[in-house]
Parts: C-alpha cells; structure tokens; sequence
C-alpha cells in the first residue's frame, strides 16, 4: 500500500515539474516572439507599431509613439539581430540579444581623419551617406531587453543596452566625448 502511494505522490511530482518547466519554456518563447516583433517593426520603421511594443511609465521621457529621426531611419535600415537566450527573473523575463549594427565610434574616426574643421551641415551629409553604405564599419552589440506582462499584454522595457545597439552606438560614443575620452 505504502509503495502505491508514494509511487502515486512522486508521479503526480514529476508531471507537476513537467509542467513547470514547460510553462516556463513557453514564457521565455513568448518573451523571445516579443522582441523578435519589435525590431522587425523598428527595422519596417512602422512607429507606431514599434511603440505598441514598449512599456512605458507616467515618467518616462518616450512620447506616446515613436517618431524616427533621419538618423535613426538610416540605422534601422542597417540593423539586423540574433536572439541568444532568454531567461525568467520575478516578474519579468529578460531576452538576450546580438544586434549589428553601425559603429558610430569607427564612423566618426573615419570622417574626422585627416580633417581638422568641418561644418555641423557636412558633418550631417556624411554621416547620413555614409551609414547606409555597405562597407561603412559596423559593430555586434550584446544587449537584453527586459519583458513585463500588463494589462495591455507583453512590454519591453528599453534598456541603456538595446537603445545603444538600435542607435548604433551614438550614446555610447557622446558618453566617451563627454568623459573626454
């Protein structure tokens, strides 16, 4: 009797971290499928679908949509991405990304090398032909984007990560000329 019933209890065990562990399996795609949807959009440079997907609080600085730069237009269209892992932290989940991208940083070296003085309007024509040139230097960055669930379904939250891979590096790049770098 006694074999039955703990044969019972660590089958009805078993099945229950089964089906945890399939649940969590799941959420960490859905996180993934998340993500994955965003940077198609923001590669489409389909604002406010890309908006759609960003968690946003009554502080945050993000308007209601997004309203891409010509700048940041010309970076999405250069972008591509690899989702690398996801994990599940309590009460959200966080997806690992490999984004390419422009290298800002390798950019501006190219076009102030050998120039002492350029306007701030050719300056702005350069880099906005040189970016979407096939050999103009890019760079991978490794960023996570974190997935809350509200009420209005799955979020990401923008972290300091992935707004510098989806700029291509430009925060980054202003950070080490204000530190002087």
């Amino acid at each position: 009797m006694w074999i039955i019933l703990v044969t019972v209890i660590l089958l009805a065990a078993g099945g229950m971290a089964t089906c945890f562990a399939v649940l969590r399996f799941q959420e960490k795609r859905e996180n993934q499928k998340i993500v994955s949807d965003f940077l198609e959009a923001y590669i489409a440079l389909e604002e406010e679908t890309s908006s759609e997907y960003l968690y946003q609080t009554d502080s945050d600085i993000l308007s209601e949509e997004l309203a891409f730069s010509e700048l940041q237009k010309s970076l999405a269209q250069k972008l591509s991405y690899e989702i690398t892992g996801a994990s599940l932290e309590e009460g959200y989940g966080i997806v690992n990304i490999r984004i390419k991208n422009t290298d800002f940083q390798a950019l501006m070296e190219e076009i102030m090398r050998g120039t002492d003085e350029i306007s701030e309007e050719e300056f702005e024509n350069l880099v906005m032909e040189k970016i979407p040139n096939a050999d103009s230097p890019t760079k991978e960055y490794e960023c996570t984007a974190n997935v809350y669930r509200t009420s209005d379904g799955r979020k990401i939250e923008m972290t300091v990560s992935l707004s510098n891979a989806l700029l291509g590096g430009v925060p980054e790049y202003i950070a080490s000329v204000a530190k002087g770098k």
